[in-house]
């Protein structure tokens, strides 16, 4: 029913098979969300030596650091790869659903909540970087 699909949507499914299905639909199924899931986890595969500047910043990706004018900072590892999927959208929108899906493996309400908390972690450490802020982009996601 319509009904159960959009309430399924709602609920956190990608995707969904209806009544008789397939083997070869459902496999099918199952591989374009593996693809997806690799496509994002993939975007956080760092090099030991990636290194990225911006503003008066740079984040040292492989020991998780934050420099901004001589001072360094520390990140989680979450912090650190926000940070990176920022840094390498850096003027574009990074969506909501991109940067959940890469970094929790997961869009959902509250692991979206929890990103909020990492990225007003993250404006704390950059408020002495006068040329880098971090801009909510309403109903998408971050700039």
């Amino acid at each position: 029913m319509k009904d159960d699909k959009v309430d399924g949507f709602r609920a956190g499914a990608d995707d969904y098979v209806v009544k008789p299905f397939s083997t070869d639909e459902l496999l099918l199924r199952i591989d374009a969300i593996l693809k997806r899931v690799q496509r994002a986890q993939e975007l956080l595969l760092t090099t030991t030596s990636e290194i990225i500047e911006f503003g008066n910043s740079k984040l040292n990706v492989a020991d998780q650091s934050l420099t901004i004018k001589n001072k360094t900072v520390h990140l989680t590892r979450k912090e650190c790869d926000l940070l990176r999927l920022l840094a390498m959208k850096r003027n574009e929108v990074l969506l909501r659903e991109v940067a959940l899906k890469a970094i929790w493996g997961i869009d959902d309400y509250f692991i979206g909540r929890s990103m909020d908390v990492f990225i007003s972690r993250i404006r704390k450490y950059l408020k002495e970087d006068n040329k880098v802020e971090i801009v909510n982009v309403h109903g998408l996601g971050f700039k």
